[in-house]
């Protein structure tokens, strides 16, 4: 079997090892997606190829696909789909409005979006954007957290980094707190420091 064909699979249970697993029944294996499935949400789409899933212990899953289908270009074709397997959802779509920012500015893509869960049914990701006032490389890359039906923007790449000294600006390539002189990660986001000399979203 073709590992570019069998995508995802979900575990409905505690993860093996852990103390709840201890007093659990065994695992159930079920299938997720597969390619060449129809795209939840996307009327005519379909999986062209699928990442790694991400699972809570609720057994929901979260993963990157990428879509094929009438009309489909690099702005349209990846998307982030959440839910338990028989229920899957689209949770973004590239080519949508970005939540919470202004309108006309879009998900531009979703390559590398980091998507995770939480036990507490958030889930984090990161999405490129596009529109009126977006620099490409600057702040064009936005980091959102929360529950799947209420996503807010905790980051946006060029907002001053917390934490860090003055002129010290989260980078649209990583994300996270940097000093110039040093890189490390926090929560599982990446960071870069851009530089100085930039304010209020707008090259110097």
């Amino acid at each position: 079997m073709s590992i570019k064909r069998l995508i995802a699979f979900a575990v409905v249970g505690a993860v093996a090892g852990s103390v709840a697993a201890q007093n659990s029944p065994p695992a159930i294996i079920e299938q997720v997606a597969f390619v060449g499935d129809p795209a939840p949400g996307i009327p005519e789409f379909v999986f062209s190829y699928l990442t790694k899933a991400r699972i809570d212990g609720e057994g929901n899953v979260i993963f990157t696909a990428w879509l094929d289908g009438p009309g489909v270009h690099s702005g349209n074709n990846t998307a982030i789909f959440y839910g338990p397997p028989g229920n899957l959802q689209k949770l973004i779509w590239a080519g949508e409005q970005a939540p919470e920012m202004a309108p006309g500015v879009v998900i531009s893509d979703l390559i590398w979006a980091g998507e995770h869960l939480s036990e507490a049914g958030w889930v984090s990701f990161a999405a490129f954007i596009s529109g009126p006032g977006i620099e490409p490389g600057f702040n064009d890359r936005v980091l959102y957290v929360g529950p799947p039906d209420d996503l807010q923007k905790v980051i946006q790449a060029g907002d001053q980094a917390i934490g860090c000294e003055p002129g010290a600006y989260y980078g649209s390539e990583w994300f996270g707190c940097n000093s110039p002189s040093a890189m490390r990660r926090t929560s599982n986001v990446a960071a870069r420091y851009v530089g100085t000399g930039r304010a209020g979203g707008v090259p110097a």
